[in-house]
């Protein structure tokens, strides 16, 4: 009988392999930029035509290679980076496998001139679906330059599957930002169709690139965070809490100098920002993680994408703890109106340079504690006790890495403006007099964070006290909603609402916490049972409950108050550990610059 099984030849093996590997034209512009990387280039170039599907050239200064080399470049598994398995443990380059320029080769033409330094002459070599068909020596500078056109001219099944000319292009143009904001020190730029999308002046400085790729507004949102020790180093920006997108986009991860997709990452930043964001609103947050070589696996995807940690939670725990520092001790006040964008790039730079620099030295300052006695406000208001800022200790080597041994331990003070209320508008806004300006505070918004900090205090050390209602309200669930109930009832105890079954589907609110009324207290049950079919953890069960007793207790919009109870209520807000937003996210307070003021009245 005939074997069924056969071995491919070499062409159909290359095509297949090539699939892994270039997926799109981005795919190309990726592998070509990461070798120019590994080569010790301090300028790259990247010229695109229709997307990169017609014509990719990348231009470096690295060290370029000698004729041998050349040849060897475009034979697969062939590679300067590593000599044995042992070194797939131990890599410091983006690249290793050998993979990229024979599977480019495979479904493109492509030439590539090259020349090292102190080689008189260069080298050409072009080949075409992966055979060579010419090679000669050339004159050219030192570096490495390669031109891959009609990228799947072979593979028409593959080429069918590119999108529109600006829909690859965006692709490539995000691959080439990404390894510029890894890779500060590198002059890049690039074009597409003759035109120049961006140039990054290789200062070395992550927040000059990233003014350079976004622009001023975008940096000016940002916040530098920073941890260092001899296990673990974290250097980036993340945004500000009214700085968020509907998707992830908004989120780069580098680990080694490489950027990886990382749901482990995801989850550290989106926990930091727990109590910041809105619902399903997203942080963006630019991160670059620095661990031991031996401590990623980064040979577990075709395009290099994901990696392995070895100590995956700590990890985890430590960029969580690092970005509730920043976030803890920055200012989140949005500018209600826009200066306008500098003329000047280099003004740009120098502008975040400075920004930058000041919160790497913050001046701390202690805000003064409201007057007892000013409203019944106070009375319900809670006394948030505030502590001087530890110094970070570096991690030691060999030391274990919890989050406890690298970070302060307590919260450091924020720079919250001192404000003095001057009015009320709609009964809603309260507005206040800064130093640099007026502010305009959610009412509202702002009690609901005091409750809502106030709760948690009380709930840390024993459930919240109840009132007994003079007659029980009754409670009718169905199937569902009664299992839901029976595996919250704990939690919901603690919150200071008691219910007791009573037979079949019924089931008694027996009391309630102060301020609540036996139809909120239902009306707060009824929704925890709905958001509860699809979050059933009994700690989002109570953290939901706990934002709706806060929001519940809060002073109302259209509610008069006193100019007393005003200030009583700002500066309880600013004694408050995230006086910005409310307990779902909602920014509590935006400002008007005297300079924007100034501008808006012609008075500049």
């Amino acid at each position: 009988m005939d074997s069924k099984i056969r071995i491919l030849d070499e062409h159909t093996a290359n095509q297949i392999a090539a699939g892994e590997v270039i997926e799109r034209p981005a795919s190309v512009v990726k592998e070509l930029v990461e070798n120019a990387i590994d080569a010790g280039s301090t300028r790259i170039e990247i010229r695109l035509h229709e997307g990169g599907s017609e014509r990719i050239q990348v231009t470096d200064n690295g060290v370029g290679m000698g004729r041998e080399d050349c040849e060897l470049a475009f034979a697969r598994h062939a590679t300067s980076k590593i000599n044995d398995a042992n070194d797939l443990f131990q890599i410091n380059t983006l690249g290793f496998r050998g993979e990229a320029l024979p599977s480019i080769a495979a479904v493109s033409k492509v030439q590539l001139v090259s020349r090292q330094q102190g080689s008189l002459e260069g080298t050409k070599i072009c080949l075409e679906g992966g055979q060579v068909t010419a090679l000669a020596a050339v004159g050219c500078p030192v570096g490495t330059d390669i031109l891959v056109e009609k990228l799947f001219f072979n593979t028409p099944a593959r080429k069918k599957y590119l999108k529109k000319q600006g829909t690859e292009a965006s692709h490539a143009i995000n691959a080439v930002r990404r390894l510029a904001i890894a890779y500060p020190k590198i002059c890049f730029q690039l074009w597409h169709n003759d035109q120049l999308i961006f140039a990054t002046g290789g200062s070395g400085k992550r927040e000059d690139v990233l003014v350079d790729l976004y622009g001023l507004e975008y940096a000016e949102k940002m916040i530098p965070v920073h941890l260092s020790g001899s296990y673990l180093r974290i250097d980036g920006f993340v945004g500000k809490s009214f700085f968020h997108r509907s998707t992830r986009e908004g989120q780069m991860f580098f680990v080694n100098g490489r950027y990886i997709r990382s749901p482990l990452l995801q989850r550290a930043v989106e926990a930091a920002y727990s109590s910041w964001l809105p619902s399903r609103r997203y942080p963006v947050a630019v991160l670059d993680i620095t661990v031991p070589t031996g401590e990623i696996d980064v040979n577990v995807h075709p395009a290099k994408l994901e990696v392995k940690f070895a100590r995956p939670e700590e990890i985890q725990a430590s960029v969580k703890a690092t970005l509730e520092q920043a976030l803890q001790r920055t200012t989140h006040i949005p500018l209600a109106g826009s200066s306008g964008k500098e003329d000047v790039p280099v003004k740009r730079i120098e502008k975040v340079r400075e920004a930058v620099e000041a919160y790497l030295q913050p001046q701390w300052t202690v805000m003064p504690q409201s007057s007892p006695g000013v409203s019944d406000l106070a009375k319900f208001t809670p006394k948030v006790s505030q502590r001087a800022e530890e110094p970070v200790q570096e991690l030691q080597e060999g030391a274990p890495m919890a989050p406890g041994s690298q970070l302060p331990k307590e919260r450091p003070l924020r720079v919250f403006p001192d404000l003095a209320a001057i009015g009320q508008l709609h009964e809603s806004y309260i507005l206040a007099q800064g130093s640099d300006g007026l502010y305009v505070i959610d009412q509202h918004g702002a009690h609901e964070r005091i409750n809502y900090e106030k709760l948690q205090d009380k709930m840390s050390r024993a459930p919240v006290e109840s009132q007994l209602l003079a007659i029980p309200y009754t409670l009718e669930l169905n199937a569902v909603e009664q299992e839901l109930l029976i595996a919250g009832i704990v939690a919901l105890s603690e919150l200071g609402i008691i219910i007791e079954h009573f037979g079949k589907n019924t089931f008694l609110i027996r009391a309630v916490p102060w301020g609540l009324s036996g139809d909120d207290a239902a009306e707060l049950v009824m929704d925890l049972l709905r958001s509860g079919r699809e979050q059933q953890l009994e700690a989002d069960f109570k953290e939901a409950g706990l934002k709706m007793v806060a929001c519940k207790q809060a002073v109302r919009f259209n509610k008069r108050l006193s100019l007393a109870e005003q200030q009583a209520l700002l500066d309880e807000l600013g004694q408050a550990a995230h006086p910005f937003t409310c307990p779902h996210g909602r920014p509590i307070i935006i400002s008007y610059s005297l300079n924007e003021l100034r501008r808006r009245f012609g008075r500049n």
